[in-house]
């Protein structure tokens, strides 16, 4: 029986696939597989001047590309997402996250806030119009909109919180 190469593709050469082999699936987890990856978050600053951005990958460039023995190489496949494209896969750093030890740190525990916040928001808004992706697009779909919530929220929280 001959085996079948499987490829994958890198954004910035997506006429050429990259081989895809059983190790790098059993050795690469999903938040470093490169083709997955949409966003990049990422925090500057201290206390209340901390402000957080997030960037699609196509705007993030290298500072999306992950890293490690883990990692496959390459930029991310997946281009422009659909405004309610329901899976996301995003990279931070030690400005976020330290490792992943520090999953439950208040600047994560932010981002996860504001996930919820906006899906609860878009969900009593729409109904059953958002239920089926029909309502408002979800603020990660837009980086800018997203980040300037996720920093309105960190300013409300006080810094006794942190």
């Amino acid at each position: 029986m001959a085996l079948h190469s499987f490829y994958y593709h890198d954004r910035r050469a997506p006429e050429q696939p990259l081989p895809l082999r059983e190790r790098h699936l059993d050795a690469t987890t999903a938040g470093n597989f490169a083709p997955f990856l949409t966003h990049r978050l990422h925090a500057d600053g201290e206390g209340d001047a901390l402000r957080f951005t997030l960037d699609t990958c196509e705007a993030a460039g290298e500072r999306c590309r992950p890293m490690g023995w883990t990692t496959l190489s390459g930029q991310p496949t997946i281009g422009p997402l659909p405004a309610h494209y329901p899976l996301y896969f995003i990279k931070t750093d030690k400005s976020v996250m330290t490792d992943h030890n520090d999953i439950f740190n208040q600047k994560v525990r932010s981002f996860v806030f504001t996930v919820i916040d906006d899906v609860v928001r878009r969900a009593l808004a729409g109904g059953v119009k958002a239920a089926r992706g029909e309502g408002e697009p979800p603020l990660i779909a837009s980086p800018e909109r997203f980040a300037a919530r996720m920093n309105a929220l960190w300013s409300q929280m006080g810094s006794g919180a942190r």
